[in-house]
């Protein structure tokens, strides 16, 4: 609900400005409002019970892990401005606007649906659901971003016309999404305290990103960091997937 929100709002903007310093002052305060409210119901429903210094090493993992995928954002932007230019980086954020709002509602989804796969009690059926889930999201990532990928350069045409260039660009971008079922298997593993398994999954996609930004960027800009993303969700998905062994614990 709250990136249909953010879709509808972010859609208006882009009907009354095309102007790339309004646009991007609004995508930074919509993001902020949103997730603000977001964050602040998570921390009110949040349960105190059980042991607090389980759930403080499993909030420490997953602050670190969110702090090397910020920095990984933030990195191919730098890079691209730096050797290319603000045109070259504006071009590289129009291509992965509407694709990276996809990702957030398909993983909003698959966090959502997770939760109520989460409350059996029998670890096998968890397992065993999840993994039907991560399929169905693999399915659905595959509709929905095939759909944007055919009508990218009608949807560049109308709200940016002048990057239309970027429909190529956008739309393999997009196309890349479908690896997303992973994000199934990295909620299951945060679910289950499996952080090894947690790390493995984002610590290799981080390795890809960080070495595929030095390597392609200065060569290619915006388009190496576009072919970065892609080869770090293709490699990496494998390793989202659902799974138990006997070393699951941490």
């Amino acid at each position: 609900i709250v990136n249909l929100i953010y879709a509808v709002l972010f859609t208006v903007l882009l009907i009354y400005t095309k102007k790339l310093s309004y646009l991007i002052t609004g995508y930074f305060l919509i993001e902020i409002l949103l997730k603000g409210v977001i964050s602040i119901r998570e921390v009110k429903n949040t349960s105190h019970r059980g042991d607090s210094r389980e759930h403080m090493r499993l909030v420490s993992h997953i602050s670190l892990i969110n702090i090397a995928q910020g920095i990984i954002f933030q990195l191919d932007q730098i890079l691209v401005q730096h050797f290319f230019g603000y045109t070259s980086l504006a071009k590289f954020n129009i291509a992965i606007l509407i694709p990276d709002q996809l990702k957030d509602l398909l993983t909003s989804f698959s966090s959502v649906m997770l939760r109520r796969f989460s409350t059996y009690k029998n670890p096998k059926q968890v397992l065993q659901n999840t993994q039907k889930h991560y399929w169905a999201v693999f399915a659905l990532c595959i509709l929905i971003t095939g759909s944007y990928a055919l009508s990218a350069p009608v949807v560049l045409r109308y709200l940016f016309p002048q990057y239309q260039d970027q429909s190529f660009l956008t739309s393999i971008y997009a196309m890349s999404l479908i690896c997303l079922a992973s994000v199934v298997g990295a909620n299951f593993f945060q679910a289950h305290n499996m952080m090894k398994r947690l790390w493995v999954f984002y610590g290799f996609n981080t390795v890809i990103q960080v070495v595929g930004t030095f390597v392609l960027i200065p060569f290619y800009g915006g388009a190496g960091a576009i072919y970065t993303k892609i080869a770090s969700r293709i490699l990496s998905m494998p390793l989202g997937y659902p799974r138990v062994t006997a070393d699951k614990h941490r």
